[in-house]
């Protein structure tokens, strides 16, 4: 709020100007616009309706909401010079001339905001116990009085009816928690307790007097006070439940007030009054506004904008569906009370290519969902993506891993995805694989592709290969398929097609005789199992990946890389390399006993990210990272990179219900490790902002 207090200031407008100066960020996203290059830019009320402006930095996310504001918000001015951002945030759409020690104020749910009108009802004089229903309006005097004549005197009673412009407070409140008045009371006259009640009509409004005064005097009550028998300042009464309704319902109408009456307003032979200082009447609205979130659709890559898909939102309320925009996102108001599933299908190919389950809209954020679409480069073309991978998910399943591509020198892609239950559902479902072909030398059908070694025929439509259907399994089971895509480069040649494998250990590896070696060409097959950890937000823990090998020669590990785009503040540290090591192999090990190690990595989670915490912090959700390692077999030979994906759950208060999170893959025997998990709830986060004044 803001006092004036200088006669020089007199004839003066005034407004509210919020300004950012020298903000370091990344880049600035408004209502789904995304703003990275030098310029200045301004947004006017009209071009904002969402009523949001985030400013993104690495992972972090620092969001404005001036939605509170909204009446007397005009314009956003944002000027980015080499990444240094100024923002200013103009609130001088409606500037206002104030007298001398009048106050203005921004916004009532920050503090008590005073009255904007005052109605005073005074009835009819006469000779009786009770109060005419007729009346005539008054504004006269410095006070709001309730008051009733002695009945021996012809003479009338007043009931004032103050009114607050909420039209600050968002019409999308979704949780009105209190309302409370403070008030200073000057004087009394043998007084009674006050008691409020709603109104239908606006004080200040053309309905007739009679009707104000009946209103005043026959709505619901919000609540009898004691306090007003007494003079005092800056007494405070917390209104009801009725109150707290009535003033969600006016909230489309930019105004609330209610009518003051006496708890008893039969008349008798003594007068009954009480009167408030008119200027220091006050309302104080605690609320909450739906939470509203800026989804990017992204690529795996998580630069490539999706900007034609399906993104369907589901929760208890129910089932809809938006598009993103022109840059890939999507701007949504949440009911910050209930859980979320997201699923994005891209439109090109119908296929669905995420699916988020429980997501937390806890407070307002941009995030950012790296779709399941792969580019995929092969050396053997030089630098620069060849093609785009996409397996399709189920109705019934939900994919939780899908390991990165690669591409060998024979131009034969490896990977592996795992498809977890959803739900008990005994049908069983089916995929498809689609590579789209982005360079030329790759234009035709494939030489082979494979999911578990079993061969599934393709076809060429310029530039897409499809493969027909393969089976994933019943919807109460989860499954892991490796893949391998051959391509074909028209050279006539055939490259290899590696029987399971790939990049996530789903298939094993070929049988072999007593120290024999499994191989892929030259290189032997290198098995790792994808991980997944449930960790509480600020902890240390420490694991250890399980590396198995169907040979009795040694493995040296020359390099792990581990993979942190994605993982926001979360840091995970492996076991160094610098110099490498050896795992011992185990004499007699074939593909059934299989040679095996470990290797040692930390895992470090920060605090969970709230509103006054936007920095090196994670939000409750699963990250995936990947994680390579390279290794040298029997000390010669070309080094085998081998990627596993590292899950980090950090949703540790959701209900999963019933989920499969690990296959291991051993000898042909699938072992399926489940977790339920029960959800608490946590009470609601709020955000206050700081707010400049400027003088127009």
């Amino acid at each position: 709020s803001f006092k004036h207090t200088k006669p020089s200031w007199d004839g003066h407008e005034f407004g509210f100007v919020e300004w950012l100066k020298d903000v370091d960020v990344s880049s600035i996203v408004i209502n789904g616009t995304k703003l990275d290059t030098d310029g200045t830019y301004t947004f006017t009320k009209g071009e904002i309706p969402k009523d949001l402006i985030n400013l993104v930095k690495d992972t972090s996310v620092f969001l404005i909401d001036y939605k509170k504001a909204k009446t007397n918000f005009e314009k956003v001015i944002v000027t980015i010079t080499g990444g240094i951002v100024d923002i200013q945030i103009l609130f001088t759409d409606n500037p206002t001339i104030l007298n001398q020690n009048e106050i203005m104020t921004q916004d009532p749910t920050l503090g008590f905001s005073l009255t904007s009108q005052r109605y005073q009802s005074v009835s009819e004089a006469s000779v009786d116990t009770s109060c005419l229903t007729t009346s005539h309006a008054s504004t006269g005097g410095t006070s709001i009085r309730i008051r009733l004549s002695a009945s021996t005197v012809a003479d009338g009673c007043d009931f004032p009816a103050p009114e607050w412009d909420i039209s600050s407070i968002d019409d999308d409140a979704t949780s009105i928690s209190q309302i409370r008045i403070k008030y200073n009371v000057t004087s009394v006259l043998n007084p009674r307790s006050c008691e409020y009640r709603d109104m239908t009509n606006q004080p200040s409004g053309g309905a007739s007097n009679d009707a104000k005064l009946a209103d005043i005097r026959d709505g619901t009550i919000f609540g009898t006070d004691s306090q007003c028998t007494s003079t005092g300042e800056g007494l405070i009464f917390t209104m009801n439940s009725d109150a707290r309704t009535d003033l969600a319902s006016r909230l489309v109408d930019d105004w609330w007030g209610f009518g003051i009456t006496f708890d008893d307003d039969v008349r008798n032979t003594s007068q009954h009054r009480v009167d408030w200082d008119e200027l220091k009447v006050e309302l104080e609205v605690t609320y909450s506004v739906a939470t509203i979130t800026t989804i990017g659709l992204r690529e795996n890559d998580n630069s490539t904008a999706i900007t034609s898909a399906d993104f369907t939102i589901v929760n208890s309320t129910g089932t809809f569906t938006t598009s993103p925009n022109s840059t890939g996102f999507v701007v949504e108001t949440f009911d910050d009370n209930i859980m979320h599933n997201f699923t994005t299908k891209e439109l090109t190919d119908n296929y669905v290519v995420n699916k988020t389950l429980n997501y937390d809209s806890d407070i307002a954020r941009t995030i950012f969902i790296p779709t399941l679409i792969f580019s995929v480069d092969c050396a053997s073309t030089g630098a620069g993506d060849d093609v785009n991978i996409k397996v399709n998910d189920t109705d019934g399943h939900y994919i939780t891993v899908f390991s990165t591509p690669t591409c060998d020198s024979n131009d034969d892609i490896s990977w592996s995805v795992t498809w977890s239950s959803l739900d008990f559902d005994p049908t069983s479902y089916s995929s498809t694989m689609l590579a789209e072909i982005l360079n030329n030398n790759f234009k035709r059908n494939s030489d082979s592709f494979t999911a578990d070694s079993v061969s599934i025929t393709t076809s060429y439509s310029d530039p897409k290969i499809t493969s027909n259907s393969f089976d994933v399994d019943i919807g109460s089971e989860g499954e892991t398929i490796a893949f391998v895509l051959s391509l074909d480069d028209g050279s006539g040649d055939v490259g290899s097609a590696p029987s399971g494998g790939g990049g996530g250990g789903g298939g094993g590896a070929q049988p072999g005789g007593a120290g024999e070696e499994t191989v892929i060409g030259a290189i032997p097959l290198l098995s790792l199992t994808d991980i997944r950890h449930v960790i509480p937000f600020e902890a240390t823990r420490e694991y250890q990946i399980l590396i198995t090998w169907p040979t009795l020669k040694n493995l040296e590990i020359v390099g792990i890389d581990v993979n942190l785009l994605n993982a926001g503040a979360i840091q995970v540290t492996a076991q160094s390399t610098n110099p490498s090591f050896m795992l011992e192999g185990t004499p007699g090990a074939n593909a059934d006993t299989p040679s095996s190690g470990f290797i040692m990595y930390k895992v470090e989670t920060p605090p969970r990210c709230t509103p006054t915490n936007v920095n090196n912090c994670a939000d409750p959700i699963l990250y995936s990272i990947p994680i390579t390692v390279q290794a040298i077999h029997g000390g010669e030979g070309d080094v085998i990179n081998s990627e596993i994906i590292l899950l980090i759950d950090l949703r540790e208060q959701i209900d999963y219900s019933t989920i499969t999170i690990l296959l291991l893959t051993v000898a042909g025997i699938i072992f399926m490790v489940r977790f339920v998990i029960k959800q608490t709830r946590k009470g609601k986060r709020g955000r206050k902002r700081a707010i400049k004044i400027a003088k127009r």
